[in-house]
């Protein structure tokens, strides 16, 4: 996995909060939400629909940019 980057606002604006940029894969982001719940959810059906709303808030609520790259292969 590459470094995340890191993005501040310009000098003479005062940030609101500071972003984190992530370049993951879907997979990789699917294996961490669930590591994550493993040790909370020990239910296997239950791991997964906890693991499935996290995921479908996450993309639904939140700003996730595909990358140049992946508009290209999809083609």
């Amino acid at each position: 996995m590459r470094q995340p980057r890191t993005h501040s606002a310009p000098q003479n604006e005062k940030p609101m909060r500071q972003r984190e940029i992530i370049r993951t894969t879907l997979g990789e982001l699917i294996v961490a939400v669930t590591d994550e719940v493993m040790p909370i959810i020990r239910d296997p059906s239950g791991l997964y629909r906890v693991v499935s709303y996290i995921l479908s808030d996450l993309l639904a609520h939140h700003q996730v940019r595909v990358s140049k790259q992946v508009h290209m292969k999809m083609r």
